[in-house]
């Protein structure tokens, strides 16, 4: 970069940070040239990570890329189907309230320390389905992990094996 070209760029006088966000600017653009546009390919190439790539992006105007996709979220929801509560109700039901949004204690400890048959858990993501089940084994219970019935793919996780055996 010639002395008129970096003046042309920074001003008189230069400051490191105009520098330095003039400097940003070009690397970005240049990677997203060489990776025709797409910010995930150009992070790659610059050595950061994709989100990190997309907030420097986001700092300046007029930088071409490729069109923002809308992300798909699953709406699959999972049920823990709670056959068999175990020794510890208690327990169990401070687990479900320390891991599940919207149930309060009393409620939930009323539902693990009556015998009416199986306790259904609504629980938002199969992680979160298999964390749970996992703690309710370790405290005895008997857990199995279902599709939330009516979506396409509703079918039985695998069968959950109680941990008292």
């Amino acid at each position: 970069m010639t002395d008129e070209e970096f003046s042309a760029k920074l001003g008189d006088p230069p400051s490191l940070k105009k520098a330095l966000r003039a400097c940003e600017k070009e690397l970005l653009e240049k990677a997203l040239e060489k990776s025709d546009g797409s910010p995930t390919k150009a992070a790659t190439l610059v050595g950061i990570g994709h989100q990190s790539f997309i907030s420097r992006l986001n700092k300046f105007t007029g930088i071409n890329r490729t069109p923002v996709k809308k992300r798909l979220r699953s709406v699959i929801e999972y049920y823990l189907i709670i056959t068999n509560v175990g020794p510890a109700p208690l327990a169990i039901a401070r687990a479900i309230t320390d891991n599940v949004p919207g149930h309060d204690i009393n409620h939930t400890l009323d539902l693990v320390s009556k015998p009416t048959g199986d306790i259904n858990i609504k629980v938002s993501s199969n992680t979160k389905a298999r964390r749970l089940a996992k703690l309710l084994r370790q405290k005895g219970a008997t857990v199995a992990i279902e599709n939330l019935p009516g979506t396409a793919t509703s079918a039985k996780a695998k069968p959950a094996v109680n941990s008292n055996h």
